[in-house]
């Protein structure tokens, strides 16, 4: 409902929700893409987000926002999506010395 109302359902090949949890999608997504954790990004604003990112061994990308209230964390925080590939090839090289 949320992507349709949002306008944005055509960028997506299948949308995950409930009544499974986040770790349940994000296992079906990694299963489904033949994706390892290694090889993955995981964007999210909330902390089930991260907390399924956490729980596979995922990087993951924070979007920090008025109503998670995120300023820090252990995790990279971007004020914006349009930030995302900058945090990601700062992420690749400083961990693997390499830019994607």
């Amino acid at each position: 409902e949320s992507v349709r109302d949002l306008g944005i359902a055509h960028l997506f090949i299948q949308v995950f929700g409930a009544p499974r949890t986040k770790v349940e999608n994000l296992a079906r997504i990694m299963h489904r893409e033949k994706a390892s954790a290694y090889d993955d990004v995981m964007i999210g604003d909330g902390d089930p987000d991260y907390a399924a990112a956490k729980y596979f061994g995922m990087f993951f990308i924070g979007v920090a926002n008025a109503w998670n209230g995120w300023k820090e964390k252990e995790f990279p925080l971007v004020p914006h999506i349009i930030c995302i590939p900058q945090a990601i090839k700062e992420h690749f090289a400083a961990h693997w010395g390499f830019y994607t």
